[in-house]
């Protein structure tokens, strides 16, 4: 997520979005799935995080988080949208 956006452009993205669908309301997991490969990444440790929302103006989202393991064995958050 680094590489390709720095984190004032990023956060300023995400709040004008978030800021369209109203106030957070809830939050579940739907699936959790650990892999060795992800699409456009090189070849590690992924797990990708599927999660149902709801917001004020929005009742049926779906968050998608994607985790990358460091080379210190550290998760990082490597991708994040929200549909």
């Amino acid at each position: 997520l680094q590489l390709t956006t720095d984190m004032d452009t990023w956060i300023r993205n995400k709040r004008v979005q978030r800021d369209l669908l109203g106030s957070f309301e809830q939050r579940s997991v739907r699936t959790v799935v650990f892999r060795q490969a992800l699409s456009g990444f090189p070849d590690g440790e992924y797990g990708v995080l599927v999660m149902e929302c709801r917001f004020e103006k929005k009742q049926k989202g779906l968050e998608i988080l994607s985790l990358g393991k460091d080379p210190y064995d550290q998760w990082r958050v490597i991708s994040y949208d929200l549909r």
